[in-house]
């Protein structure tokens, strides 16, 4: 009687937490390709439930990209960038790319399209090498670079490009497909806990050895040629003259937005960022060459000053920390909107009509 007890009570609190976890934990995010954009994309047509923070419902587009519908309008904006353009923490509505097609009509009467084909865990050099397929594809007007982590621009200033890692390499395998079927959530989350260690991403390495811990030495080269790391005049040259040569590449049509997490909490309150200072050099050298900058670290701390709002964090996490929240969407997407007023201007277009469907 005894066993038949634990039996029942074990099977009731897997169902129980089988059932919750569709609404407490993140959805399961599948992968696929997109023969279009010729990259591994979000699934369209999911619906993406996040709960590790804040707590927003995602609607995936066509081409796997998150929350958008497309328009019917020439003028198009690429917006790039990592996690933040994804934005899956806050509602449709509140993403930047929603509130910059809002806002550009409300303040400067353009009715534009934004694609955020931004995706988590990039960098500049992804960007680089995406664009030429984006600009093929949907023919944007203009390419912003949302840079809210200055190590995702000095990575141009490594070697060679990165070809995509992670879970942007392949698409989603067949179990992971099957259990987001089932919404297993709860059972993914747990799993990934368990066996993912998190500072790499790799599976977790068990050891049962005795004795104190030492980290490994740090090998020289990959340090040397790690984003954010040596950053000399030399290396910020080299990535003034890698954003030049986009912006040329593209006709101009580059605007780099820089929000990084300022102001925010660590050991008290802190209104600057480290990268402070390696921020200004750059800027002062890539607005020479005559690309754009918008520099939102005045805008982050009046929000403070004025408002008492942080344009970072969610209930359930630190306050000035992770991602853009509602009001940090707002404050990128507004001097996006006010920079696109005198780029986009209606023009004849002599290009063939493209479809912008799901290519099911």
């Amino acid at each position: 009687m005894m066993i038949k007890h634990w039996i029942i009570g074990l099977l009731g609190a897997f169902l129980l937490t089988w059932i919750a976890g569709r609404s407490l934990v993140d959805s399961i995010l599948v992968r696929v390709a997109d023969p279009v954009l010729q990259a591994i994309t979000l699934r369209p047509d999911d619906l993406i439930a996040w709960r590790s923070e804040g707590w927003g419902l995602t609607l995936v587009g066509p081409h796997g990209l998150p929350g958008w519908q497309p328009r019917d309008t020439d003028l198009r904006v690429a917006l790039w960038g990592d996690s933040q353009v994804e934005g899956v923490c806050v509602d449709d509505v509140d993403k930047i790319h929603r509130q910059v097609i809002t806002l550009a009509a409300q303040v400067a009467g353009i009715d534009c399209d934004c694609l955020p084909v931004g995706r988590s865990g990039t960098d500049a050099r992804d960007w680089r090498q995406r664009m030429p397929i984006v600009q093929a594809v949907f023919q944007p007007r203009c390419h912003v670079w949302l840079i809210t982590d200055l190590d995702d621009l000095t990575a141009l200033a490594d070697p060679a490009p990165l070809p995509p890692a992670g879970p942007w390499a392949r698409e989603s395998p067949a179990w992971v497909r099957v259990l987001a079927e089932l919404r297993g959530e709860a059972l993914f989350s747990g799993a990934k806990r368990l066996l993912l260690n998190p500072d790499t991403g790799g599976l977790r390495s068990l050891d049962f050895s005795l004795g104190p811990r030492t980290a490994p030495a740090p090998n020289a080269e990959t340090t040397a040629n790690s984003p954010g790391v040596g950053d000399g005049e030399p290396r910020l040259d080299m990535v003034t003259s890698q954003v030049a040569e986009v912006a040329t590449s593209f006709g101009e049509s580059l605007i780099l937005v820089y929000a990084p997490a300022t102001p925010r909490i660590h050991n008290g309150w802190q209104g600057s960022h480290p990268d402070d200072e390696r921020f200004e050099t750059l800027r002062d050298a890539i607005s020479a060459r005559g690309i754009e900058v918008l520099d939102l670290r005045p805008d982050f701390l009046e929000l403070w000053n004025g408002e008492r709002k942080l344009p970072r964090g969610f209930p359930n996490g630190t306050p000035g920390l992770g991602h853009l929240n509602r009001d940090g969407n707002r404050i990128v997407a507004s001097r996006i909107a006010a920079a696109l007023s005198s780029r986009l201007l209606p023009a004849p277009s002599t290009a063939e009509p493209i479809s912008l469907g799901n290519p099911r």
